[in-house]
């Protein structure tokens, strides 16, 4: 999907980016550097796109968001859902990977971009987006 926002005119298919990113194998995907032979989000848009990122590892705030979409920059959403135990959401249960496209600061409408099925764009509130149940936006 960045590819895509940017034009590159590159079209890998999603194969073709699990194969030189971890080798082919169904495993979760991380916001950047390497574990291993597996390789981040960060790395996979330097090698097809020739895009530069930003890691920021937490959640921004609002005016951090219209900062970098202002900027022409979209974000990479790393969302993640837990298990509950006793009080406290803390065994990762699995992810989704979004992109924030636009942001609206005077209404704090965030615009996202989500490839789960046919979710497509999507209008979410800033607080939704980042405190929405059990979930996080930042790895």
């Amino acid at each position: 999907m960045i590819l895509d926002y940017y034009s590159t005119g590159i079209h890998p298919t999603q194969t073709a980016i699990a194969d030189w990113a971890v080798g082919g194998a169904n495993v979760g995907n991380f916001t950047s550097g390497e574990r291993g032979s597996q390789k981040g989000v960060d790395l996979v848009l330097g090698h097809f796109g020739d895009i530069g990122t930003t890691y920021f590892g937490r959640t921004l705030t609002k005016d951090e968001i219209a900062k970098e979409i202002d900027g022409d920059r979209p974000i990479y959403l790393s969302v993640g859902w837990y298990k509950k135990t006793l009080i406290f959401f803390d065994k990762r249960r699995g992810g989704h990977a979004m992109i924030l496209s636009g942001f609206d600061a005077g209404t704090s409408l965030a615009t996202v971009l989500d490839p789960w099925k046919d979710n497509g764009t999507i209008t979410m509130t800033y607080d939704t987006l980042v405190e929405g149940e059990a979930s996080s936006v930042a790895e």
